[in-house]
């Protein structure tokens, strides 16, 4: 589950571990992206299929407090980090079907996502 830190006074912190917290989803969603075009029909070992779907549903958590928020230029940094996550979630969506949940929760982030960009966008 993730811990979402409300306020400002987190800020320090939050700026130095969304870096990272987008490397992590990255390495996650290309590890399952391209195992699920080489093994085919094989299903994914559980402790793979409960990291990636932990983190996508705190993706969400995450993105849904940006937009709940209004304000993209409070949340520069995660923002800009997150944004880079955008292709990899939608070369995810042909391969989610292969595990329970996971196809939802593509589609969400990929509704999400394209809120987000258009609210950067504008804000700029």
């Amino acid at each position: 589950k993730f811990f979402l830190l409300p306020g400002d006074e987190y800020k320090l912190l939050k700026d130095l571990t969304v870096p990272f917290l987008t490397l992590r989803i990255a390495l996650v969603l290309r590890r399952y992206i391209a195992d699920e075009s080489l093994i085919g029909r094989a299903p994914i070992p559980k402790a793979r299929r409960i990291e990636l779907l932990t983190l996508l549903k705190g993706l969400c958590e995450i993105l849904d407090a940006i937009l709940a928020s209004k304000d993209t230029t409070r949340y520069k940094i995660e923002t800009e980090n997150i944004l880079q996550l955008y292709p990899l979630i939608l070369k995810t969506i042909p391969v989610a079907h292969k595990v329970n949940e996971l196809q939802d929760i593509v589609l969400q982030l990929s509704l999400r996502f394209a809120k987000l960009d258009s609210l950067s966008k504008s804000s700029t």
